[in-house]
Formats: C-alpha cells, structure tokens, sequence
C-alpha cells in the first residue's frame, strides 16, 4: 500500500477537491479556528483535520479568498497532506480489514482481505489522495465494527464507543448517516427476536427500551459529532428575520404565529447560532435537491440516474471484486427463499454490514448526485471482509482448497492493480473496455479528477511540441508542473502559432464546456498521444484536427463588447453583441435597459423619460435593490442610486462587468455569453434583502395573448394569470410572443423556498420575481446566480432541456 500510494502520489498533480482542502486548511492555520467554508460548502472537517493540519502549520498559514483557485506552490505544499493520508488512513484500512478477518477466520483470511485491499485500485488510488473519501471508507468500517460489537454483547461502555465511532463516520463525510438507520434496525430487530410475552405492557416495555436508547443515542452522536467539529457555529440558526418569514417557512409550519413562536423565532434568528455540523447536512440536503450534473455514456442529467452507481461499480471494479459480489448477491437470492430463517442464520457481524449495504445503496442510488465511483468507496472493504468471510465459510474445512483460491484471487487482484499503475484513479475493467475506453462511459472523478498534468509535461517535451493549448479539468496550476500551455478559450496568440491542443476527457464529453459541447467533432478523431489516462494531445497540423479546432473556437468567440454605446434615450451604456442576443446594459444604474432577439424585438424596452411609468421608466432587469441602503442595479431613472461599472474581462468567449453600489454595500457581476446572460449579486449587506425582477414585454409589446410557462406549468398561461409562490426545482419561468416561435427564460441556479411572483401591471408590462411576495422580498444570501436567455421554440419538452443543459454549464462557467 505505501509503495503504490508513493508511487501515485509522485506521478499525479493536485486533483480537483483537494485545492479546495488545502485552501481551507490554510485558512484554518492562519485563522487559529476551523474556516467555516469547510461545513457550509457540505465538507465534513476530520478528513482535513486529520491530513492538513500537522503539516501545514509546520509552513505557516496563508489566506486564501478564493479556495478553488490554484497556487503556483501548492504542488509542493499538498505532499504532506497526502503522505499523512496515505499513513493515516490507507494503512489502517488494510489494518481494519485484515484484523477483523482475522478474528473471524484466521491468518490466512486476513492476508487474503489485507492483500484485497492493498491491491484495489480504487483504494489505492483515494488513500494516495487527501480527501475525504478514503477517511469515510475508514471510519465508516470502524463505525460498523463498533456497531457489530455493540450488539454482540451490549454495554454502556460499549454503547459510547458505538456513539464515538458514528460521530467520527459522519465527521469523515456526512454520507456516514447512513449509520443511524443500521443501529436503529438492529435495535429493532432484536426487540422484535426477544423472548415473547404476552401482553401490551410488554409491547410498551419494549418500545419504551426502543425510543429510550435512541435518544440517548442521538445526544451522545451530535455531542461528539459537533466536538469533532470542534464546537464551531456557521452562523444564525434561523437565517430570516422574524419581520421577514413568511407563512409557508417550515418554521411557521412548526410553531405557529403567536408571542411564544415569536420569540423563538426571533431568539433562534438574533441569539442562537447554527452549529456546523447541521450546516453541512443542510448544504447536502439542498445539493442533492438541487442535483449535479453528470454523464453517464454519452448522455447528460443534471438529476442522475438510479442505475448510475450500479454501472459506475460493474466498469470500475476489479474482476475479483466483482466475483466477491456475485457470489454475496447469489447467497442473499437463495436466502430470500426463506428470508426470516436466512437473516437467523447470521451472526451480528454479518447482520450489521447486509444491513449497511442495503442501507447505503438505497441512498446512494436514490441520490441526485452521480459524480463518481468514490461515492462508494465505503463499500470496497464491506464487501472484502464480508466476501472472503463467506468464501472461508465454505473452504474452511479444507486448508489447501482454501489456501489455493486466495493466492490466486490475490495473484489476480495483484494483476489487475499493477496492469494500470500509477494510473490507479484511472482503471477501468476489460468488461468496460479498459482506461482506454473508460472515457466514453464515465468521466469525472472517475478517471478525469486533474491528476496528469506531469504526465501531460513529459508527452509535450517526448513529442516536441513547444505552444500547446489545453482545456483541462481541474485547479491545479499546469504552470506549476511545468506544462506551460494557454487555456482554451483564451488563448493568446492567432490559432496558426499554436502546435498541439490537449483536452481532458471531461469537457471532451462535453461536461462542464462552458459552451454548446465545444469539442464535439474531437470525439470522432483519433488523438496524436495520450497523457496519462485523462488528457488527449491532438496535433494541430492535422487537417481534420484544425478544422475541428477552428469549429470549436467559433462556438466560444462569439461575443463582442461595444464600450460606448448608449440606450434609446441617449444615456452611456455597454452593448453586448452575441449570437443569441444583444444586450445593452445602462452604466450608472447598472441595469440592463434593452435586450434585442435576433430579429430586432426589444423584449425589455426601457426608457427613463419621467412620468413613463410601466411604458419605460419601471421596466428593466434585474431592478435587484429597492429601498435597501438604496436602489440599485435598475437602468438608471429619478429613483435609482449612482453605481459605478467596471469590465472585468473582455474576450471573444465572455464579456464580465462588475457593479458596485455607491457606498460599496451592494456589488454584482454580468456575464455575458454567447447563449445567455448570468447575473449574480455577489455583495450584500447582512441585514438587508433583495429580489431579482423582470419587467418588461415579451416580444416588445404587451398583449393578452402573450403567455408564459414555469418548470412546474408546461400548459402555457396567458398573462392575465398571475403566478404566486416558489417555483420548485430546477426554477425557471418563460414568457412568449404568439407571434414569435422564440421565448425569453429566466433561471434561478440556486433553489430556495422563497416564493416567486408573477403579474402584470396596468396591461403595459408584465412583473416576475424571483424571491418577491408582494413588496417583500426575500433573497437573503450572495453569491446567487440568475440567467436570462432567448430560446428559439415554444415546446415546453425542448425548452426544459435546454434550460437544464444552461444550468449544467453554469458549473462550469467560471472554470477559468
């Protein structure tokens, strides 16, 4: 294990989450206290605590803003962090392992499952890592061995043992909940297994047994679960004021209106603050709600698929890990013949590991969030310990049969690992096609997570070329592996100069593009080389390579920047020009003022002439501030405060203008792109709201006949519908012209509960908003992304797609 992970370790770069680790470790060393962006962004702590701490403090803290962007040192300082996960975690896990086998079948078992997990190029690859997902693989198996000690003879020693090993499993990832619902099962199965008696006192009795040592449970895990997070706090506990809650917020639904509810409510929201572990849980809860977008063979979902992990295990397991699983999943059909009798079978240690892989397979396919085999790291060591204990259960009796079959399941372990080494991240089954082929199944962290940039240098420098462009998926920084090379998009020089471009398989699949599948036509093309098992290197004087090449670039240069301009009532202005749109955003409101579908429809038609009304000086977008320290970000009228403009980055590929209120307490930023437009209010005051708004005319004129649809409603709606509450997940809202086979969507990437309101004014403009009720508003937190965009149909299938495939870029829109 430790000459693998070594190995690993010195041939692979920084990988995509673990910039983020070190950021907040770094962070957490300078600060002298735990970031709190580690559990609000849904980290759990122990896997950074237990990796980063020691080795970072030995260099010193920094600070670090911006946690996803990558350092020109941190190549060298994530080489401790990684060798104290290697120690700390890798090794244990063969420990924990073998010596439970050992225990229950003797020295010869225990090799066999030491060997198993030493040779598994998924561990070998996460133990290498420092990350949290070999930390859950860890303490979610110390987790499940204490539970199965606790009920093999219960004690109150015990009992607290079993609440400390839960607390550090869901420290180690908040996926390690998933032990609550084992013990609670265990409870009640033995419960209903006791000795019977007749009576409903008795059934009382044991229920009380029950709930009794289920709450105890659950105060013992959060103590210890929140000392691991060092007792540290997020923030309120109840993020809106009391002023500001509306009827449907769950804590009105819980407590009611009335002093008392009141009180609380108004004590949970200015005196009692969140811990961080609950602020973790609800980031995933709401994460998962909300989905990630992912790939599965050729095809997108921003909500998962049920099957994904099922496939993700089949292609990326080792053939003797999948011989394991077979026979486990054949003994538990013969057992469903009598399943009562079957389960009586077992031992505890046996009942709690059947009972945490049922468990945990439901949750993980039930889950939103299809990223990648470490998901399921957990079950790797679960499914050794519980395979070659079966398998010595059978061979037990005969020592050279059973000798026999684990040296050649370790030789073929063994051959499996080495085959692919040091790619180990990377391996992908023969049934699957290999690393090879694994690509066209699965990309992401399963074989695509930023590790080859050293493999990618010494390809440059072995095939000579010397300006290469990359589209590369992950944070580290190339120049700091020595791969001096330009991003795709923005490259620096005209096309011609450029000798070689290198694309990660990632958005080579088109996930996380930035654009419309840019790299499409590569997918056909055989590359010139390949680094390591994730970047392809394709050599630009190819004919077909620079055609291809020159299509892509066309689909990212598509935007243009017209400083100078003005609106339709002659104040300065930015124009945008784009293929889909051409916006002009008015300066010192900072508020776009016309927004011009390509056939010359106006869709917002502002004019700032006095007394207008909602015929111009009301109309606008995002018309975000009102009465808040000031009004803001509305195309300048006799109401609107001063901002000041700045262009940010000016390119072929993107146009970014920031805003800032005057006074500094406001701030947001306009991305433009050639599909759309992204608004995000990135700076607010702490005691302030904010709504996002669109006021102005579908297709530049009002009319009845004009409708409008949501995720939600696909029958259109005529404008005299009003709409009143949240929109649920994915939130968007479209507005269409009958006489127009386009519509305009607006979408809001971060899901809430607020609600969201539709009318239209005076039969002159129609009036949404996000987080509005009434006049109230109710956007609460920055940063918070909102996209505007024409679409050219009107069928509300096609429309829904293309919404979901803009969300899923926008994951990938400030990749750069």
């Amino acid at each position: 294990m430790l000459l693998q992970t070594t190995w690993f370790r010195r041939t692979t770069s920084l990988t995509f989450d673990e910039t983020y680790f070190l950021s907040c470790a770094l962070q957490t060393v300078h600060d002298g206290r735990l970031d709190p962006r580690i559990c609000s962004q849904g980290v759990a702590p122990l896997p950074i605590m237990l990796d980063y701490l020691l080795p970072l403090s030995l260099v010193g803290g920094e600070n670090r803003p911006d946690p996803w962007e990558g350092q020109p040192h941190d190549a060298h300082l994530i080489n401790g962090p990684r060798l104290a996960n290697s120690i700390m975690v890798g090794l244990p896990l063969v420990f924990c392992v073998s010596g439970w086998l050992f225990k229950r079948q003797g020295i010869i078992a225990a090799a066999l499952g030491a060997g198993l997990v030493a040779f598994s190029p998924t561990l070998v690859a996460h133990a290498s890592l420092a990350t949290t997902d070999s930390s859950f693989a860890l303490f979610g198996l110390l987790g499940l061995a204490a539970v199965a000690w606790y009920f093999r003879q219960p004690s109150r020693g015990r009992f607290v043992v079993m609440a400390v090993a839960i607390a550090a499993a869901m420290t180690a990832k908040y996926s390690g909940v998933f032990l609550l619902p084992v013990v609670a099962l265990m409870f009640v199965f033995r419960a209903l297994g006791s000795p019977r008696e007749e009576g409903r006192a008795a059934w009382t009795q044991r229920l009380g047994y029950l709930a009794s040592r289920g709450a105890v449970l659950a105060v013992l895990v959060f103590f210890f679960w929140w000392g691991l997070h060092l007792f540290s706090f997020t923030g309120p506990l109840k993020n809106i004021a009391l002023e500001d809650t509306p009827d449907w917020s769950p804590w009105v639904k819980m407590l009611g209106r009335g002093p008392v509810a009141d009180e609380i409510m108004r004590a949970a929201h200015e005196k009692i603050r969140r811990p961080a572990p609950l602020d973790g849980v609800l980031f995933q809860y709401q994460h998962n709600q909300a989905g990630h977008c992912s790939f599965l063979a050729g095809r997108h979902s921003n909500t998962g698929w049920w099957y994904y992990f099922p496939c993700t295990f089949l292609m990326k397991s080792t053939p003797v890990e999948l011989l394991l699983a077979a026979g486990l999943f054949a003994l538990c059909i013969v057992g469903l013949r009598a399943p009562r009798r079957a389960w009586k079978s077992l031992d505890t240690d046996l009942q709690v590991l059947c009972l945490a892989v049922a468990i945990f397979s439901f949750l993980v396919m039930s889950s939103r969030i299809n990223l990648g085999q470490r998901y399921i790291l957990v079950l790797y060591p679960i499914l050794i310990v519980a395979g070659v204990d079966r398998l010595w259960a059978l061979l037990g009796r005969n020592p050279r049969a059973a000798g026999c079959c684990a040296a050649t399941l370790l030789v073929g372990q063994a051959f499996s690992c080495l085959s692919v080494a040091p790619h180990y991240l990377s391996y992908f089954n023969r049934l699957a096609g290999g690393p090879e082929r694994g690509w066209h199944y699965l990309v992401d962290s399963n074989i695509d997570w930023g590790q080859d940039l050293p493999s990618l240098r010494r390809e440059l420098q072995r095939l000579g070329y010397r300006r290469a462009a990359l589209r590369y998926f992950g944070t580290a920084d190339p120049k700091d592996y020595g791969v001096d090379a330009d991003r795709v998009p923005h490259l620096t020089r005209p096309l011609d100069e450029y000798d070689s471009l290198a694309i990660s398989v990632t958005p080579l699949q088109g996930l996380y593009s930035g654009s419309d599948d840019p790299f499409r036509e590569f997918r056909q093309i055989e590359p010139t080389a390949r680094a390591g098992k994730s970047i392809f290197l394709y050599e630009l004087a190819r004919p077909e390579v620079k055609a291809a090449m020159a299509r892509t670039m066309a689909r990212y240069r598509a935007v243009r920047l017209l400083p100078d301009s003005t609106t339709m009532g002659g104040l300065p202005a930015y124009r945008i020009e784009t293929p889909a749109a051409v916006y002009v955003l008015e300066k010192a409101g900072a508020g776009l003022a016309r927004m011009i579908d390509p056939d010359d429809h106006d869709w917002i038609s502002y004019d700032h002439t006095p007394g207008s009304g909602a015929r111009g000086e009301y109309r606008g977008f995002p018309n975000a501030v009102h009465q808040q320290a000031g009004n803001y970000f509305h195309p300048k009228n006799d109401a609107t405060d001063v901002s000041t403009t700045k262009v940010e980055y000016e390119g072929s590929d993107r146009v970014t203008i920031s805003a800032e209120s005057a006074g500094g307490l406001w701030a947001c930023r306009y991305d433009f792109f050639p599909t759309h437009c992204t608004f995000t209010m990135t700076r607010m005051p702490s005691d302030k709201r904010y709504w996002v708004l669109y006021e102005v005319t579908p297709g530049g004129n009002y009319d009845d006949t004009d409708w409008w649809m949501t995720s939600a409603r696909s029958k259109r709606q005529p404008l005299t519908v009003p709409h009143e509450g949240d929109i649920p997940a994915p939130e968007w809202i479209a507005f269409g012209d009958e006489k127009l086979n386009r519509v305009l969507y607006l979408l809001h990437h971060e899901d809430d509960d607020h609600p969201d309101r539709f009318y239209q004014m005076d039969r002159q403009m129609t009036v949404f908003g996000f987080g509005r009720e009434g006049l109230k508003k109710y956007l609460d937190r920055v940063p918070q992304r909102f996209t505007i965009g024409f679409l050219e149909t009107t069928d509300y299938r096609e429309i829904a797609k293309a919404i979901e495939q803009t969300a899923r870029r926008g994951d990938g829109e400030n990749d750069e």
